[in-house]
Formats: C-alpha cells, structure tokens, sequence
C-alpha cells in the first residue's frame, strides 16, 4: 500500500492511498478501522479507569465527536471511495484532505494540524507514484 495522504478529524478521516496489488479497498478499511478501534477503545478504557460514569450532556458532546455510546464500536461500517482520474484530481483530492481541519476552524493553517498529512512530519510515497510506479489511485 502507498499511502499518499491522509486526516483524522474528531469524528472521521480521509485516506488517499494505493493498495498493493490484489488487495480489495473494502478489506483494507476494514483492517484500519478494526485496529485503530482496538486502540481507541483500549486507550478510552485506561483513562476512565476510576471515574464515575459520564453525564447525559457529556455522552452527547462524545457521541458528536464520533464515540459511539456502543464502547467496543468507533468507526461507522460504511466508507466511501474514489477513483482518481488524473494527477490533477489527485492534487484537488489532497488540498481536499489537508485544508479539512482548516475549514473546521481546529487550526488556521493546514500544516499545524499534526493528525494529517500536511503535517511537516509526514512522509509519503507520491513522487514514486506520479514517477510511474503505479496508475491507478483510489480515496
């Protein structure tokens, strides 16, 4: 898999990648989102060892950060996918992906928001692809 970008907003996230070949976008997403669950809930389960149980106003601020009430259920079963036809698709895809906690309002500008790949930490595999390495591209 070449993953070329990506975002993590409160309640969902974007990923602009190319699987390896033979493998099925659906089964990939399954895979993600089943670990990063894993360690969300985990995560979730270690930092409410010693509360009390959350508030009715408090549940409904986490249900609208995308917690599910359902403790063991994180992410919706449902995704979307796109094909992406060309090099300028791709580049409007990513702007897409990046200025997204920017148009939120969680930062002003694309490259502070540290859950995403315009993040200056990121590395990513789109010169390889765009040098020919690959020609089909799916989000």
């Amino acid at each position: 898999m070449s993953l070329l970008g990506f975002v993590i907003m409160p309640e969902h996230f974007h990923l602009l990648t190319v699987p390896a070949e033979g493998v099925k976008v659906g089964w990939m997403m399954q895979e993600i989102k089943k670990g990063s669950a894993r360690l969300i809930n985990k995560d979730r389960y270690s930092r409410a060892q010693g509360r009390a149980r959350l508030p009715y106003a408090e549940s409904c601020r986490n249900r609208y950060l995308g917690f599910s009430p359902n403790p063991g259920k994180v992410w919706m079963d449902e995704y979307y996918d796109r094909v992406i036809r060309d090099e300028v698709d791709l580049v409007k895809h990513l702007d897409y992906i990046s200025y997204n906690p920017v148009k939120r309002g969680l930062v002003e500008r694309a490259e502070d928001y540290i859950w995403s790949s315009a993040h200056p930490s990121f590395e990513n595999d789109l010169e390889k692809l765009i040098s020919g390495s690959r020609t089909s591209m799916v989000t």
